[in-house]
């Protein structure tokens, strides 16, 4: 056997087939798909085992002074809702505003004033639901109408702890029978109205009140021929109420203003009379008090 030398193994070794070294190493990568299987069969286990036996909770550090005092301070800050059962106190009543006081029992007051005059052959049915409980409101006679025209607050005072009287200006029209419509002349009703529980609340019948007797000075006129632009811009702010006729229209000062009066017709025919205030440069301005 003739000895090899190196130039051999080297020939030897370039020559060796592919397919022997692969068939070589084939048991090799068995093994890799083994262990790479076990690596997926244990992190598979590990996540089961999170889910099913989670980690005990971390022990939480006792809190300082400062943090215990922050929290004392913020539940202390939390109010427990009003208890809408007990009866409405004098504080109840003074955390509502004036004006909304004012205004809630002004409207409560027009709406049963409202009520209580009309009627269309018996009571309004929301008079009696309106007025305290053993107030009684008469029969009339079932051909008695009655229309109002308007109900308006003239004023509203604080009477007593959570008790106003409220003075309304009402006008209205009559008839009996077959008769027509007469118009009333206008009257002013007193009604004490009160807050409770549920709101508003009327107190008793309303009382008969007194008409205003306010009036202003006389106006001390100097009839005199406004400047044609005066009288322009006095017509051009008539004519949104109506047509103005020309031959009606008066023009008088007072110091640095002009009074324009006309007579005005609306759709109808209708005919009523109007004054317009302007200044110098033609613009409108209040009636001087």
């Amino acid at each position: 056997m003739e000895p090899v030398s190196p130039d051999d193994l080297d020939e030897r070794f370039e020559s060796l087939p592919w397919e022997n070294v692969a068939a070589a190493k084939s048991p090799d990568r068995r093994w890799m798909v083994i262990l790479a299987s076990a690596l997926v069969v244990a992190a598979v286990s590990a996540s089961a085992a999170r889910t099913f036996w989670p980690a005990p909770p971390l022990t939480a550090p006792a809190p300082s002074t400062s943090t215990t005092t922050a929290q004392a301070s913020t539940t202390v800050a939390v109010t427990s809702p009003v208890d809408d059962s007990r009866p409405v106190t004098e504080a109840d009543l003074r955390a509502v505003s004036p004006d909304d006081a004012k205004r809630a029992v002004s409207a409560h007051a027009e709406w049963f004033v409202t009520e209580w005059l009309t009627m269309d052959g018996q009571p309004s049915e929301a008079t009696s639901t309106l007025l305290p409980d053993g107030v009684d409101v008469p029969l009339l006679d079932e051909s008695a109408r009655s229309f109002v025209e308007s109900a308006v607050t003239l004023s509203t005072e604080e009477v007593g702890f959570g008790s106003w009287e409220v003075a309304v200006l009402v006008r209205s029209l009559s008839a009996f029978g077959e008769g027509d419509y007469l118009r009333i002349p206008a009257r002013v009703f007193l009604v004490t109205v009160g807050i409770g529980e549920d709101g508003p609340f009327v107190s008793d019948l309303p009382a008969p009140g007194p008409l205003p007797s306010g009036k202003a000075a006389a106006l001390d006129l100097d009839e005199e021929v406004a400047p044609s632009s005066v009288v322009d811009s006095a017509i051009a702010l008539i004519r949104e109420a109506g047509l103005p006729d020309r031959s009606s229209i008066t023009t008088s000062r007072l110091g640095e203003f002009w009074r324009v009066g006309a007579v005005v017709r609306d759709r109808a025919g209708l005919p009523f009379a109007v004054a317009v205030w302007i200044d110098e440069a033609g613009e409108r301005v209040p009636a001087p008090g």
